[in-house]
């Protein structure tokens, strides 16, 4: 009995400061103004890099470059919190990459072919160096 007279009790005046969600969970207020600074800040980074975007001649290429720039103003909230910083700072920056690389292409389609022939050589160091040795000589060659 004991346990069911504290279950009906109204909630302790701590609690009553939070906003009840949808599913039942409450939002503390802090919580909700981490939410309405990042809509706010996404809004705003959103309005200002739009205007700083690059004119593609491909329109894969500006399509692609917008969506990782979207996925790039989700992630840059997130940087803030210590757990996944480090997770959230390096998506970041290979998204970031991936856009130069874009840029690149976009007058260079050649440059896809270029990294992709480097990454697979430099897998072959680390697995086996002389097989490294043998795609740098190929490479050399080739230039």
């Amino acid at each position: 009995m004991e346990g069911e007279s504290s279950q009906q009790q109204p909630p302790d005046a701590a609690n009553q400061d939070e906003a009840p969600s949808a599913s039942g969970f409450r939002l503390d207020p802090k919580d909700i103004q981490i939410i309405v600074d990042s809509v706010t800040e996404q809004s705003q980074a959103r309005q200002s890099s739009s205007s700083l975007a690059p004119v593609f001649k491909r329109e894969g290429y500006a399509k692609q470059y917008e969506f990782n720039a979207s996925i790039i103003r989700k992630l840059l909230p997130l940087q803030e919190y210590q757990e996944i910083s480090l997770i959230v700072s390096d998506a970041i920056h290979d998204l970031q990459t991936r856009n130069e690389t874009l840029k690149i292409a976009d007058d260079h389609p050649e440059v896809f072919q270029f990294l992709e022939n480097r990454s697979k050589a430099e897998t072959l160091k680390t697995m086996d160096p002389k097989l490294g040795e043998f795609m740098e000589t190929l490479k050399k060659k080739d230039e």
